[in-house]
């Protein structure tokens, strides 16, 4: 049975920003195969923005990554949405 790729957009709202959470998300993706990437919100600090794609699996997984609050991270809420898949090649931090 083929794995059937989803993207999805998450929004990460707590204590997000200077804490690491972008490269710990990164890590996660590239050891999990995610395509996609993450970034911080550059008029909200409280918010990090990420758009991953993979299977529901490896979504799963990380959703559950994030929400356990990595690092030195204090994550209050996760906001999904689902999103057309964009044929991303790689993950990336992304730069405002």
């Amino acid at each position: 049975m083929k794995n059937c790729m989803k993207t999805i957009r998450v929004k990460i709202y707590g204590k997000v920003q200077n804490v690491n959470m972008r490269s710990s998300i990164c890590q996660k993706a590239l050891v999990l195969g995610i395509k996609g990437y993450v970034k911080n919100n550059p008029d909200n600090i409280a918010i990090v923005d990420s758009v991953f794609q993979a299977d529901e699996k490896k979504l799963s997984e990380m959703i559950d990554f994030i929400k356990s609050s990595p690092g030195r991270s204090g994550v209050e809420d996760v906001k999904i949405e689902t999103l057309k898949s964009e044929g991303f090649k790689a993950f990336s931090i992304r730069y405002y």
